[in-house]
């Protein structure tokens, strides 16, 4: 080696810090004689001692090692360059000679240069990887696709464009990401960006023209490549850094920028714009997501951009920060501002307390060209995939109502309907500012929630009973936010004038506290009450507390359940409010007690049915009042009907005292999260509360719900059927009364409302769908013929082959050789692979008597008969009776010996049915698992319908129905469980259950009726093939994403930094669950989610690692691991989990280092032995019979 210095400035120097060698004099050997040379072998794990490695094929990629040395690929690897191609197609020839001979470089991911990778071209474009301008128009690839042309296709090209000009600061750590000339790249797409050279990150604190480096040196080149006359200047006082992002070519703007770190700010200067007038767009970022700063154009502060960085990896796009405030940042990375003038504009970067943040690049965008005359400029066109050669204004992409010309105007996405993802369509959104109706709502098309209030846009619309307007925080100016009031039950539209708080005064001495107009919808299809501490729940529940004691609840006025029953619930706390009347320091627990208690749903209003079941007006009163003392209160707790004018509850307490900053009227009050001058309430699921004067029940939005007698059916429904009073009749005389009618949704007047021959009421009664004509009870017309016995027709019992677990055996053979057949040994219930299990008889001798003995086979009838003739005829019951011996049965026969005639005796074991239900006593216990003195112990009965005239006249035992469905499918033509080796057939619904029990996270009617659809095989090659994996990430993402823009969504848990308004905001760990249950309650791949749980079991990580506890992002993409590729091998899952920071962090090998004793340096095996233990060597040492060695205390010796 020898170092040589070949020009440059004299007065500068070269240092070189170190410079080593590693020389290997036997790296070239080839010992074994395979052709693969001794360094490469030990690089990748092999031998130079096994000559037979070179033909092997570790990676499966149908390569031999030898192939693979010969291309320099990765034995180990079947994608070397990881661009989604085997290194076997990759042939790097240059030359496409079919789908196993591609032609690409297989140590490249990009062998043409475009940006685009060969896996991507080839798989996902169709385009060729070998070209860069696939079909010869002169637009690259790349480009095509960015702008939505055609690449494959002449005639699809887009025009040129050359009005944009954009800059890429480059730093010299990573050069690489220098963009070249055909990646298109920005928030507003374009080719040709500005490289500068790479910038040091010592040295480099300004900068102009002179540093760009390409495409053209000195020159600033447009989109279309030309040079310009354009100049640059800038400034970084705090030099150049990375962050390392890298890949995409919008990922490689976002690597380098010009620090700014202090009250200095960095500084971008464009001049000579030729434009009349553009889009400034300043991509800013940092090394760290979520510093604070803002950007300013032109020293103008009205023009101040609030931000929060977000440009690190793995962050692929380019985000507006849309809605940010200071108070308020979003994340985003590209600041825009539109429709600025004038020759030169100058972009400032300032950050907020010191925060590090910088300039990754800046881009001009004209923002007048109009090439087509439709009235949207090129650059806008382009950006959105339209066509700025065609007039496309009065299109619509999206469907949305609002054409391409009227989401230019908007700013809205024309391929998005719902730009903002507020739940309205950006046609109804008209951003005017004044809300109208529901079809034009006046938000903000780009702002989920555009006042601000808490409340998304789609959700004000959406709110009932009355929309909330979405462009005003407090709909009814009284001071709250329409977010608030609506947590509090109160009505956004109506002015508070109740304070809500207690009223207390000293002369006389008083106090009042009550809660009116409450209103309560009750969804009894949602939130079941029950199996808290007291096996009860709260429907609602009001909780103040005194400021001075903020850590405990003063009082409780609440509605409870118990049993289905609902109660009055009180609480007061002896420290901060009201004691109990026999101690001053006890609390008042107060309800009914009784199990169960009186039910008040009925004197609340309730109906007790249905999804909409609404109270009367409540009001809630705490009254009461002190001759003067704080010990001699006197209160009343009550519940009032407004609507009926009578008291549903009230309890008295006298003899309490109250506290003291109370009883002097200087307490103030919170609610539970310390809000002060408010009242916590707490709504089960399925319960809605609403605080208004006005009843629910007349307004638009649930008069149809009205029911005025509190019957359980509608007002409407009752003049639909002519009878308001009728709720208990059964009409139709189906089994199911008027309200059972109404709540199933059949028809009250008609006893089989699908017209499918079974009665609405056996319908429901048995589980199936009465509006299905297709769903009926299983055997409602009958089993198959001999379907409890032998449906197979093979001679032996379907019962026992089951328990057996074999279909294929022949009745006439005898498989153990102990001379009964197997269709003997199944009538007895033996074992015909057992030549012991067996039955057999003996006689002996008693004087005169005969003893004959049998085995005692369980759970048969046993009989001893006897006959003159052997006439099948004359067989008679032999006298006496069979007495049980250990395992054997004896029967004496007296004086069976005493004549001279013949007589012959024979034993018979026969199926025994103790409680006639059809199955016997034997099948009952060895197959079913059910009570053999039960005809119905696994389930009710099912009801046959025989002569098919509409109405049962007959049932099924519930066992015998059991049986039946393991047996045979639900169909009325029966079949065997597909899978078991008994003949085809159908799957019943508990056979789906069972498999999806195990198969999935639970079933659901609709998947078992896609099991009994496709069959068992079927289901599970459509989830292998046709069930897209739900990731964990993308719901995580979204929040994440959310948490740092919007703040729409209120329902995920995030950091709550008061003081710098969610500024350094953070994903707690807790919405992992979240994630995991979308997943396994949601999602359409449940298979998939079944095994990557599973999964999940093997390779552990946990969020009770203090390095993981809050990291989302991380766990849930580690979490994806499993999801991805619970199908695939767990060669790939291995290779995932060990590069994955995250169990880098929890088995804490990252940054492993080589060992090196002689600095005492060794990596950390912590994972390495974890894998082992799961996949080679075990938990424990092992003799060499396999069995565990044990230590001196006779326990087993861990492997480590």
């Amino acid at each position: 080696i020898e170092v040589i210095r070949s020009g440059g400035s004299a007065d500068g120097w070269v240092h070189i810090d170190a410079l080593a060698f590693e020389i290997d004099p036997t790296a070239t050997l080839d010992a074994d004689s395979d052709g693969l040379p001794r360094w490469w072998e030990e690089t990748h794990g092999l031998s130079d001692t096994n000559p037979a490695d070179a033909a092997l094929d570790l990676d499966g990629d149908d390569l031999t090692h030898l192939q693979e040395f010969a291309r320099g690929t990765n034995p180990r690897l079947a994608d070397t360059d990881g661009d989604g191609l085997s290194d076997a197609v990759e042939t790097n020839t240059g030359v496409h000679a079919g789908i196993s001979e591609l032609g690409t470089n297989p140590l490249l991911a990009d062998t043409d240069g475009d940006t685009l990778s060969d896996g991507d071209e080839w798989l996902t474009h169709h385009t060729s990887p070998l070209l860069a301008d696939s079909d010869a128009d002169g637009a690259p690839d790349a480009w095509e696709l960015r702008t939505g042309h055609d690449a494959m296709s002449a005639a699809s090209t887009p025009p040129v464009f050359p009005d944009a000009v954009a800059v890429n600061f480059v730093s010299d750590v990573n050069p690489h990401n220098a963009l070249p000339w055909l990646a298109p790249a920005g928030l507003a797409p374009q080719l040709h960006w500005n490289n500068t050279m790479p910038l040091t990150s010592w040295n480099t604190t300004s900068g102009n023209t002179m540093h760009i480096e390409s495409p053209q040196q000195g020159v600033l080149v447009n989109s279309a490549g030309a040079p310009t006359t354009m100049t640059l200047a800038w400034t970084s006082p705090n030099h150049v850094w990375i962050n390392g992002n890298t890949g995409a070519p919008d990922r490689m703007i976002m690597d380098a920028y010009l620090v700014v770190s202090d009250s200095t700010p960095a500084s971008v200067t464009i001049g000579g714009i030729p434009f009349a007038g553009y889009d400034v767009i300043l991509y800013a970022g940092g090394n760290y997501d979520g510093a604070v700063g803002y950007a300013r154009l032109n020293d103008q502060p009205a023009t101040d951009r609030w931000f929060i960085t977000g440009s690190r990896p793995p962050e692929t796009r380019f985000t507006e920060p849309h809605g940010s405030t200071p108070a308020k940042p979003w994340r985003g990375n590209a600041i825009r501002w539109r429709n600025v003038t004038g020759a030169t504009a100058s972009v400032k970067l300032f950050p907020h307390d010191n925060h590090e943040l910088g300039i990754h690049g800046i881009q001009i965008v004209d923002s007048a060209t109009d090439s087509d005359g439709d009235g949207m400029t090129d650059s806008w066109e382009l950006t959105h995939r339209l066509r700025p050669d065609l007039n496309d204004a009065a299109l619509d992409p999206d469907g949305d109502g609002l054409s391409n010309s009227g989401e230019y105007a908007r700013g809205t996405d024309p391929h998005n309907p719902d730009t903002d993802g507020d739940g309205l369509t950006d046609n109804v959104e008209r951003n005017t500012g004044v809300f109208f109706s529901h079809l034009n709502t006046g938000s903000n098309p780009l702002i989920a929630d555009t006042d601000g209030d808490g409340l998304s846009d789609g959700e004000e619309i959406a709110h009932l009973p009355h929309p909330t307007n979405p462009v005003m925080a407090d709909s009814d100016g009284d001071g709250m936010d329409d977010a608030e009031e609506i947590r509090l039950g109160r009505d956004p539209h109506l002015p508070d004038t109740a304070t809500f708080l207690p009223q207390v005064t000293t002369s006389p001495r008083t106090f009042l506290w009550q809660v009116e107009n409450v209103q309560v919808i009750w969804d009894h299809t949602r939130g079941h009450q029950s199996g808290l501490q007291w096996g009860d729940d709260a429907l609602l529940r009001l909780t103040l507390r005194n400021s001075a004691f903020p850590n405990q609840d003063a009082f409780w006025v609440a509605l409870r359940v118990v049993s289905g029953r609902v109660t009055r619930h009180f609480y007061s706390n002896y420290e901060s409010a009201f004691s109990h009347p026999d101690n001053n320091s006890w609390d008042i627990w107060e309800s009914d007690w009784n199990e169960p208690p009186t039910d008040l749903a009925p004197a609340l209003g309730f109906s007790g049915h249905g999804s909409v079941d609404m109270s009367d007006r409540l009001r809630f009163r705490i009254e009461g009042s002190s001759p003067g003392s704080r010990t001699n209160w006197t209160f009343t707790f009550s519940i009032f009907n407004q609507d009926t004018n009578t008291t549903v509850a009230s309890t008295t307490f006298a003899g309490c005292a109250l506290a003291l900053n109370v009883h002097n009227n200087s307490a103030s009050w919170q609610d539970q999260s310390g809000a002060p001058g408010v009242y916590s309430l707490y709504q089960n699921d399925g319960v809605r509360v609403f605080i208004s004067p006005w009843r629910l029940d007349e307004s638009e939005a649930y008069l149809y719900w009205k029911d005025s007698d509190n019957d359980g059916i509608t007002d409407f429904n009752d003049l639909l059927y002519n009878d308001p009073a009728d709720a208990a009749l059964d009409a139709d005389n189906d089994g199911l009364t008027n309200l059972q009618e109404f709540l199933a949704g059949t028809l009250p007047l008609e006893a089989d409302s699908d017209g499918d021959g079974a009665p609405d009421g056996v319908e429901v009664a048995a589980g199936t769908d009465p509006l299905n004509g297709y769903s009926l009870p299983p055997w409602y017309h009958g089993p198959p013929p001999g379907a409890a016995a032998d449906y197979n027709g093979n001679g032996i019992p379907d019962a026992w082959e089951l328990w057996l677990g074999r279909f294929d055996l022949a009745a006439l053979d005898d498989d153990d050789g102990d001379g009964m057949s197997n269709a003997d040994e199944a009538a007895a219930g033996t074992d015909p692979f057992d030549p012991y299990s067996r039955l057999w008889v003996d006689t002996t001798r008693a004087g005169s008597d005969l003893v004959v003995t049998w085995p005692l086979v369980a759970l048969k009838h046993h009989r001893l008969w006897q006959n003159d003739s052997l006439s099948p005829a004359t067989w008679t019951p032999a006298p006496g009776v069979p007495l049980a011996f250990g395992n054997e049965y004896r029967q004496t026969v007296a004086a069976a010996l005493s004549g001279t005639a013949p007589r012959f005796f024979k034993a018979t074991v026969t199926d025994l049915d103790t409680d006639g239900d059809g199955v016997s006593d034997w099948a009952e216990v060895n197959v079913l698992g059910s009570d053999r003195l039960s005809a119905d112990s696994t389930r009710a009965p099912a009801p046959v319908d025989s002569n098919g005239d509409g109405q049962p006249d007959t049932n099924l035992s519930g066992d015998l129905v059991s049986l039946l469905e393991r047996l045979h499918g639900a169909t009325p033509e029966g079949g065997f469980p597909l899978g078991s080796g008994g003949g085809p057939g159908t799957v019943s619904r508990a056979q789906a259950a069972r498999f999806l029990m195990q198969a999935s996270f639970g079933p659901t009617p609709e998947d078992i009726d896609r099991v009994q659809d496709l069959t068992i095989d079927g289901w599970i090659l459509d989830q292998l093939n046709n069930a897209p994996p739900t990731l964990h990430s993308t719901y995580i993402r979204s929040i994440w994403q959310d948490m740092m823009t919007q703040r729409a969504n209120p329902n995920y848990i995030r950091s709550e930094v008061v003081a710098g308004e969610d500024r350094d905001p953070f994903l707690f760990g807790g919405n992992m669950k979240t994630a995991f249950a979308r997943a396994a309650i949601q999602g359409p791949d449940q298979l998939r989610q079944r095994v990557a749980f599973a999964l999940s079991q093997i390779l552990v990580t946990s969020r009770r690692d203090a390095n993981l506890e809050n990291r989302c992002l991380g766990m849930a993409d580690y979490y994806d691991i499993f999801v991805r590729h619970a199908f695939g091998s767990y060669h790939d899952i291995l290779m995932e989990v060990t590069l994955h920071p995250v169990m880098g962090r929890y088995l804490s090998h990252v940054g492993n280092q080589k060992a090196r004793p002689e600095i005492n340096q060794y990596p950390d095996e912590n994972y390495a032995r974890e894998v082992m233990q799961l996949f080679t060597i075990g938990l424990w040492r092992l003799n060499p019979d396999g069995t565990r060695q044990l230590d001196s205390q006779g326990q087993p010796i861990p492997t480590y």
